[in-house]
């Protein structure tokens, strides 16, 4: 399929934009092509913006603009026009400002080896199309709450070669006011700054059939970012989200997803539908793909994290305290808090592995129906304060806990094992050595728990076991 798209110019030349994916490429033919037969007709007027900043003069009709400076930039302020449907083409090399407006319908293009900024103040019938075929570009909405109605709908091209997974290519979007939909094509990236707490934006991840894209969204903007970006992946995608500000959303649909938080205020949830998923200081809701292999580690902000395993051989680390994890069904499971400060909440499954609470203890661990040895962690030393619990929620599990401390050996300070709606059918204590034992608790739901290097022995209170 053709990269270069074409359209009519004045005099009847043909001006050829670059582009950089074909997927792209025929999206702006298509929008393009509109326009042909009223500039071959004579009916809409091309204007060919020359060096210098610029009002383009606006005839009774003024169908296209065209910079193709290879030169020094240009700044060109396209204001009302008449048309019904106009457009900016800049296919040449120098840098390019530009302002669009009026009630006209507008569509932008810019080539490979273009750099455009582009602000958009136009209330057309329908939204403003730009397509950016490659290089570095800029789109904003309007910063006037006159033009909240405002819309667009910006294609966004990177490069068409990806080394050691790095994007060369992409656009900054601000959004302040309006509605936004930034379709990200061919190993590209897109900053978003500044969303208004009205305004949406939409991020739409392209994919190429057998070929890995590489795609990064960036969440920009300080405490202005208030609005929730909201980015759709795809299968065949390998796409990057960096929260540096403001909430987000991400629908993955079979894409790799790798989230990199702790930059800044930003947070995200993860829906259903990831391939795998590798986050790193990642604050919000963040759920692993059913392949399993994921690799998600919280931010250090207390509770400010929850955290799906979805897999097999997922790595689910807790690095704030109050932090909430679900290690999922997956079979060789690590969830490990890390936090100084403890009192996290992990949830087992129907799946198998190690289960580690904060490091300081005041944790909480929920049974499943699985296989897994856990770890409940006291910091220097039992307390009151720092006892565990570990809650019998579904039966039928098997768990090791290696550090449980018993009443009679913990004093005030002690564990406990929550029965909920299960009794006890039997404990038994094996005599160890150097004080310790070992004790194995059958509950009548079927869940066995097997108590290592015990300090005491098991107590049976009815409703716990300390």
């Amino acid at each position: 399929m053709a990269t270069n798209v074409t359209v009519l110019g004045g005099g009847g030349t043909t001006v050829t934009i670059p582009f950089t994916s074909a997927g792209n490429a025929a999206a702006a033919q298509s929008a393009l092509s509109v326009l042909n037969p009223a500039i071959a007709g004579g009916i809409e007027t091309v204007y060919q913006v020359v060096a210098g900043s610029q009002t383009v003069p606006v005839p009774g009709l003024l169908g296209m603009v065209v910079d193709t400076l290879n030169g020094a930039g240009s700044a060109a302020s396209l204001g009302v026009v008449s048309s019904p449907n106009n457009a900016l083409v800049d296919a040449g090399s120098a840098p390019l400002v530009a302002a669009i407006a009026g009630a006209g319908n507008w569509t932008v293009a810019s080539g490979n080896n273009s750099s455009l900024a582009i602000m958009n103040a136009a209330l057309g019938s329908q939204p403003t199309k730009v397509f950016f075929g490659g290089g570095f570009n800029a789109f904003s909405e309007a910063p006037y709450v006159d033009f909240a109605s405002a819309s667009a709908v910006v294609n966004v091209d990177g490069s068409s070669t990806v080394a050691a997974n790095t994007m060369n290519g992409g656009a900054v979007i601000v959004a302040p006011y309006g509605a936004t939909t930034v379709n990200v094509f061919s190993n590209a990236i897109v900053d978003i700054v500044s969303v208004g707490s009205s305004a949406s934006v939409v991020v739409n991840a392209e994919s190429v059939a057998g070929t890995p894209v590489f795609e990064a969204v960036q969440v920009d903007g300080g405490s202005s970012s208030a609005g929730v970006v909201t980015v759709n992946g795809a299968a065949g995608v390998n796409l990057t989200y960096i929260a540096t500000s403001g909430p987000g959303f991400i629908n993955p649909n079979g894409s790799d997803v790798t989230i990199n938080g702790g930059v800044g205020a930003g947070s995200v949830t993860v829906a259903a539908g990831v391939t795998s998923l590798y986050a790193v200081n990642a604050t919000g809701l963040l759920r692993g793909g059913s392949a399993g292999g994921n690799n998600i580690q919280s931010s250090t902000v207390a509770g400010v994290a929850t955290l799906f395993g979805g897999g097999g051989n997922d790595k689910l680390e807790l690095d704030g305290a109050r932090q909430i994890a679900f290690a999922g069904n997956g079979a060789n499971v690590i969830v490990s808090g890390q936090s100084a400060s403890g009192a996290d909440t992990i949830t087992a499954g129907l799946g198998s592995g190690t289960l580690q609470g904060g490091l300081a203890g005041g944790n909480t661990i929920n049974f499943g129906a699985g296989t897994y040895t856990l770890f409940g962690m006291h910091g220097a030393g039992i307390t009151a304060s720092n006892a565990d619990i570990y809650n019998n929620l579904v039966g039928g599990g098997q768990y090791t806990i290696e550090d449980f401390y018993s009443q009679q050996f913990g004093g005030a300070g002690f564990d406990k094992v929550l029965l909920g709606t299960a009794a006890v059918s039997s404990v038994t204590t094996v005599a160890g050595t150097g004080g310790y034992s070992s004790a194995v608790a059958t509950l009548s739901d079927g869940t066995k728990i097997t108590f290592q290097n015990l300090g005491g022995v098991v107590q049976n209170h009815g409703s716990y076991l300390s």
